[in-house]
């Protein structure tokens, strides 16, 4: 009975080490995962001189979701005091069955990134998400255009407030649009060769929370725990 025991307990400690791995990965950088959500409040064209796809209308009233990720010590790729630029991990946009998700280390280009501006002499206090993907993730219209570029751009700004950002640095945890003046969530979808473009916006942006990294390894080692503690009282 001791051997089992003891044998148990290896097996149970080597579980929770593994699971701890797994879950950090990246050499154990913290990787947040901040999402922002709205309703879809216009669909329009690129170029008023092509009208866009009528099936793109039925997007109206529908949830419009970006989550991305980044590296929280990536470090700032300018050196101006009043902007920082950094390159995120990842982002997905996601509005009905429409969901695209890009990398920069997809071969394909694309480019994720995120600008803070504090007390810019132009802009004033303002954080800006942007990510733009050709012949990487695509979407086919009920008409069977395929749209294969895209782009997605997110803003929240403040041009009277300049309180709302203290500095350049990356913006951990995650920003509520609500303290800033103006917000805007927009994709755009682009079929270079029938030059069809669509644009789908929201102007009502609120957090949609998503638990860091750090709090899901730590939420899968207590119940982990608990399992064995159970185990072994058999």
């Amino acid at each position: 009975m001791t051997n089992l025991r003891q044998n148990f307990f290896l097996n149970c400690a080597g579980f929770l080490l593994m699971w701890e791995m797994s879950l950090e990965g990246n050499g154990g950088r913290a990787q947040p995962t901040y999402s922002y959500t709205g309703t879809v409040d216009f669909v329009g064209p690129g170029d008023e001189d092509i009208p866009h796809e009528t099936s793109f209308d039925s997007y109206l009233g529908q949830q419009f979701t970006y989550t991305f990720t980044f590296d929280e010590t990536a470090g700032d790729t300018d050196p101006q005091g009043d902007f920082g630029f950094y390159f995120a991990s990842t982002a997905t946009v996601e509005v009905g069955n429409i969901s695209l998700t890009l990398s920069p280390e997809d071969e394909n280009p694309s480019e994720a990134t995120i600008s803070v501006y504090n007390d810019n002499a132009s802009l004033g206090d303002r954080y800006e998400f942007a990510s733009y993907s050709l012949f990487g993730s695509s979407f086919t219209s009920p008409e069977g255009t395929e749209y294969y570029e895209y782009s997605t751009t997110m803003f929240m700004a403040s041009e009277n407030d300049l309180s709302v950002i203290t500095s350049d640095a990356l913006p951990t945890p995650q920003q509520d649009p609500a303290a800033f003046e103006s917000s805007l969530l927009t994709l755009s979808l682009v079929d270079p060769i029938s030059g069809l473009e669509v644009h789908l916006r929201t102007s009502e942006i609120s957090i949609s929370a998503i638990p860091e990294p750090a709090s899901l390894s730590m939420l899968g080692l207590v119940g982990a725990l608990g399992l064995c503690q159970r185990h072994r009282r058999r």
